[in-house]
């Protein structure tokens, strides 16, 4: 009871707005493709959710439901649960770790209150001197590229990556 049991039950209620793949038949990765889609778009819309997650254990139903779908989407014969379980934790260790970056420069801006081309500003007299040292080639050359924020291209190529990992 108490705050702790309030903390369970949003925890729980947020796990419960990720929808989860309907289709059983599909391959384990086009379900973890979904899932973890999904997953990062809740994580995202609740700002608050991934540091919650990371250290609060949950076993509420909306929970259970959502980790009985992973292990479903990776049980194959012959395929012992350690693996299954290795399998999700690398796949949610992607999802959240990524989506801990996006919401850690968004609340830096917001926290700051600057644009992206204020902090480059603010940024550059420094990248311009640590660069001259030649020291750093690699992050010229990546400072030159001016990426700029992760996209959800940048998430489904990573997540592919893991998931071809996985395989």
């Amino acid at each position: 009871s108490g705050p702790a049991a309030l903390l369970d039950l949003i925890l729980d209620a947020a796990y419960g707005e990720i929808p989860l793949p309907q289709n059983a038949g599909q391959a384990w990765r086009d379900q973890f493709t979904r899932l973890a889609i999904n997953s990062r778009r809740v994580l995202k819309a609740h700002a608050w959710l991934a540091p919650l997650i990371t250290r609060r254990p949950t076993l509420g139903p909306n929970y259970l439901r959502w980790f009985d779908c992973l292990l479903a989407a990776t049980a194959y014969p012959g395929r012992d649960v350690r693996t299954q379980v290795r399998m999700i934790g690398t796949m949610w260790a992607y999802i959240t770790g990524f989506v801990a970056y996006e919401l850690g420069e968004i609340e830096a801006s917001r926290r700051h209150n600057l644009t992206e081309a204020e902090k480059r500003r603010i940024a550059r007299p420094y990248l311009v001197q640590v660069i001259a040292t030649g020291r750093y080639p690699y992050l010229k050359q990546f400072l030159k590229s001016r990426l700029g924020k992760p996209t959800d291209d940048d998430f489904r190529v990573g997540l592919r990556a893991v998931l071809v990992g996985i395989e």
